[in-house]
């Protein structure tokens, strides 16, 4: 608790900075504060009503669930039954035609959440943490005015609030996921092997596998960092060994298994006595002025719902014996952004 205040964590509905090194907290039963964060005391006089001093507010005060500072004169205060209202601080008043439904018309990334939002945390007016139910985080960018790509996710598996949910023994209830730049992606598929790659800034990656549908303990690589990439982000590993024609489960893990991915599969190629007679590729071709949309939509839209179930990504691995790109695949080949952008599309 706030040195100097006599409250409960439970009373605190939301607060925002109000500059001059002053806080606003909104509490329950209709009241407010304001705090010297540097005295660390309450100011006199407080709390008071907030009913009698922010014209509008008092009526859903007891619905709060948190406030969002946009500017210096303006925050949003957010209520639990999934509505805002917008409230002008010189005047200390909602501004007309508040509250208003939470949409992704005007919060964007947040509408599906309006009812969930438990509390949020400002960091100044750049952005600010939209907490969720199940300890779920959305990250909002006030500046582009949309959650920023990636969330919600589990606090769990935010830099941010990692460290703060482990368990006494050091461990978390979820796996988290690697942070990716690309992939993964697969190469130079045999009989006995296969060759996965991932690009991340991440330390630490191994490849886990095992086949499809089995409950065996995972086998493991570590990966090495490729030798062409000059900037020593992509991370490749060799697995031998495989049987043929078989449909495997693998995952890629960071930072010594810390972050894991969800599960991807890729099928070995068949041999003679397998009793496979055909096999069903995808030849491409001459996608440099095409990576948004053309190459997307072939994915998406072409062979992902023609040649695979599109609600069944490990079906492609099962239909399709390989893809082959030919001709000017990117737009400008030692552009990494182009290169990058190739082969997020492409299926794993």
């Amino acid at each position: 608790m706030l040195p100097g205040l006599d409250l409960a964590w439970t009373e605190i509905l939301g607060g925002f900075d109000a500059g001059n090194g002053e806080s606003v907290l909104f509490l329950s039963q209709d009241r407010y504060l304001r705090y010297d964060q540097q005295q660390q005391r309450l100011l006199p006089d407080y709390p008071k009503s907030i009913s009698d001093n922010w014209a509008g507010l008092g009526v859903d005060s007891d619905k709060i669930v948190g406030v969002l500072k946009w500017n210096t004169n303006r925050i949003h205060v957010f209520f639990n039954d999934g509505t805002y209202s917008r409230v002008t601080l010189s005047s200390q008043s909602v501004d007309s035609g508040y509250p208003r439904a939470i949409t992704n018309g005007n919060w964007p990334g947040l509408g599906a959440f309006g009812q969930e939002i438990t509390s949020i945390l400002n960091y100044g007016t750049q952005y600010a943490d939209v907490l969720l139910t199940n300890q779920r985080v959305a990250r909002f960018d006030i500046a582009q005015d949309r959650v920023l790509p990636g969330f919600p996710k589990a606090m769990a598996c935010d830099a941010m609030y990692r460290e703060l949910l482990r368990s006494p023994d050091g461990q978390l209830a979820i796996a988290c996921p690697p942070n990716l730049i690309v992939g993964p992606y697969l190469q130079h598929p045999s009989p006995n092997g296969m060759t996965l790659m991932v690009e991340t800034e991440q330390q630490g990656t191994e490849f886990w596998y095992r086949p499809w549908g089995s409950q065996q303990d995972y086998s493991k690589i570590t990966a090495t960092t490729s030798s062409y990439d000059p900037l020593g982000l992509v991370r490749e590993g060799r697995i031998e060994g495989l049987n043929s024609n078989t449909l495997y489960e693998y995952r890629v893990a960071t930072e010594q298994g810390q972050y894991l991915s969800p599960s991807y599969a890729f099928k070995t190629y068949p041999v003679a006595g397998d009793g496979v007679n055909q096999g069903r590729f995808i030849a491409i071709s001459d996608t440099q002025n095409g990576v948004h949309p053309v190459l997307r939509n072939l994915v998406r839209h072409g062979f992902m719902q023609h040649e695979c179930e599109a609600d069944n990504p490990v079906s492609c691995a099962q239909n399709i014996a390989g893809i082959t790109i030919a001709g000017d695949i990117t737009e400008v080949g030692g552009n990494r952004s182009h290169q990058i952008e190739l082969r997020l599309v492409l299926p794993q």
